[in-house]
C-alpha cells in the first residue's frame, strides 16, 4: 500500500512503529554488528509492523523475546490484517522456519537459541473482511512446506479463516489440500500439533475413524457437524459487540462440504441461523421489521424468562406479521449460503437447517459463538472443548436453568 511504502521510506527516521523500534532495526541491519536485537513484547502485529519487517528485510536483524517464543504475547491483529499483513506473517514464518531447519532436527531444537525458535499456538483470522485467496493460499503452502521448523509444527494447534467473506473456492481447496497433507503426515507418524482447522477437530475425526465409526457403528457413531450463523442487527451502535463467525463464506461452504466427503462417518450436518432480538424491537416497527410473533390474544405479554414474548409454540408456526425487504434479503442470504453448502455435500449425508430468534438474556454467549463445529449437542456430556469450556449450547442451557430456578423461587 502507499502508506506502507511511505513508512518504508521514512524508516531510518521513524523511531517507533506500533511498538516496533524501526529506526534501530534498520541501523542494525545496515551496520557491522552481527548480533540481533530483541524485539519488545508489546508490539501490535498488524499490517504495519509485519509489512515493514518483510519489505525492509529486517527479520535477520531481530530476535523474539522469550515470552513471544513460547506463544505468549504475540499480539496478532488477525481480524484487521489485509493481504499486506498476511504476506508479512508468511515471511516471518518462513524466516524462523529457515533458522530452525539450519539448527538441525527436532531433537536438537531443545538446544536451539530462543531467537531461532517460534512457537505459535493459534493463527486466528476468522471474521477478517479483507484477506483474499492469494494470501491464504500462501499461508497454507508456508505451513505445510517441509522446511517449516519443528518448533512451529509442534506448537501450532489452531488455524481459522472462517467467516472471511472475500474468500472463495480457491481458499477452500487450499485448506482441503492442507488437511489431506496433515492426514497423510499423521499416517507416517509425524502429524505435528495442528488439531483444528476452521473449527474442524482433525484429531477427533481420525480417532473416530480408527474406532470403526461408519463401518460397524454406522453414521450414528460419528460426530455431527453443527454450524451456527447470525443475521446481524441492522443498526449497530458504537461499542455494541458484533457476532463472531457471523456468516458462511463461499470458502466455508465448500471447505465444510469437503470435510464431509473426506470423513463420511460424520453423522449429519446442521446449519442453525440465529435472528437478532432487535428484529422485534419497537424502534424497528416503523421500518417494517418483524413485529411480535404469535397471537395477539395471549393472556400475558411476558415470556417465561421475563421480557416481551417474541416466539410462540403454535403449530403451524405463524409467519411474521410484516417484514421489510432488507430483513428478508439478509435472512435469505444466510439461507442461500446454507443451500450452497448442502449442494456440495455428499448425497448420503443427512442435512438439517433451522432458524430461530436469539434467546433473550443470552446474547453475549450467542455472539461469541463456538470456534469448533463437531459434537456440539445440547444433551451431550462431551459438549466441551479441549480445555473443558462448555459449548454455547451448554452455556445457554445452564443460564436458562438458573433463571428458571430463580423465577420459581420468586413465585413460590
Amino acid at each position: 500500500s502507499l502508506l506502507l511504502q511511505a513508512v518504508a521510506e521514512m524508516a531510518p527516521k521513524l523511531d517507533i512503529l506500533n511498538g516496533l523500534p524501526l529506526a534501530r532495526l534498520v541501523a542494525r541491519r545496515d551496520g557491522a554488528d552481527s548480533n540481533t536485537m530483541e524485539l519488545p513484547s508489546d508490539i501490535e502485529w498488524n499490517d504495519f509492523p509485519l509489512g515493514a519487517m518483510a519489505r525492509l528485510s529486517l527479520w535477520p536483524a531481530a530476535s523474539l523475546p522469550s515470552s513471544m517464543v513460547h506463544g505468549i504475547g504475540f499480539n496478532l491483529q488477525g481480524q484487521h490484517l489485509t493481504d499486506v499483513g498476511l504476506r508479512g506473517l508468511c515471511v516471518m514464518l518462513r524466516h524462523f522456519a529457515g533458522l530452525a531447519q539450519a539448527s538441525g532436527t527436532a531433537a536438537s531444537m531443545r538446544s536451539t537459541p530462543s531467537s531461532m525458535a517460534l512457537q505459535l499456538t493459534r493463527i486466528d483470522l476468522s471474521g477478517n473482511p479483507q484477506i483474499t485467496d492469494d494470501t491464504v493460499g500462501d499461508l497454507c503452502h508456508t505451513l505445510q512446506h517441509p522446511s517449516m521448523g519443528a518448533s512451529l509444527r509442534h506448537s501450532l494447534r489452531d488455524l481459522s479463516v472462517r467467516s472471511c467473506m472475500r474468500l472463495k473456492s480457491r481458499s477452500a481447496l487450499e485448506l482441503q489440500s492442507f488437511v489431506m497433507h496433515i492426514r497423510d503426515a499423521g499416517r507416517g507418524g509425524d502429524s505435528g500439533a495442528l488439531q483444528t482447522i476452521n473449527g474442524v477437530d482433525l484429531e477427533a475425526l481420525q480417532n473416530v475413524g480408527r474406532s470403526g465409526a461408519g463401518v460397524g457403528g454406522g453414521r450414528a457413531a460419528g460426530l455431527p457437524m453443527v454450524l451456527r450463523t447470525h443475521v446481524e442487527p441492522f443498526t449497530i451502535d458504537r461499542g455494541h459487540p458484533r457476532p463472531k463467525l457471523a456468516a458462511l463464506s463461499e470458502c466455508d461452504a465448500l471447505f465444510f462440504a469437503s470435510m464431509l466427503h473426506l470423513w463420511p462417518h460424520i453423522s449429519y450436518c446442521h446449519v442453525h441461523i440465529i435472528l437478532p432480538i432487535d428484529l422485534n424491537a419497537e424502534s424497528h416497527s416503523s421500518q417494517g421489521a418483524f413485529l411480535t410473533w404469535g397471537r395477539s390474544d395471549e393472556p400475558s405479554d411476558e415470556g417465561l424468562f421475563g421480557g416481551p414474548m417474541i416466539v410462540t409454540n403454535d403449530s403451524p408456526y405463524p409467519p411474521p406479521q410484516s417484514s421489510a425487504k432488507q430483513v428478508c434479503g439478509s435472512i435469505q442470504s444466510h439461507l442461500d449460503a446454507a443451500k450452497r453448502l448442502f449442494e456440495a455435500c455428499p448425497f448420503s449425508t443427512q442435512l438439517r437447517v433451522s432458524l430461530s430468534p436469539a434467546v433473550p438474556g443470552c446474547a453475549d454467549v450467542l455472539l461469541d459463538g463456538d470456534h469448533r463445529v463437531l459434537g456440539l449437542l445440547p444433551s451431550s456430556n462431551a459438549s466441551t472443548d479441549r480445555q473443558g469450556e462448555p459449548s454455547s449450547f451448554m452455556q445457554v442451557k445452564q443460564r436458562l436453568q438458573v433463571k428458571a430456578q430463580a423465577r420459581r423461587r420468586v413465585e413460590g
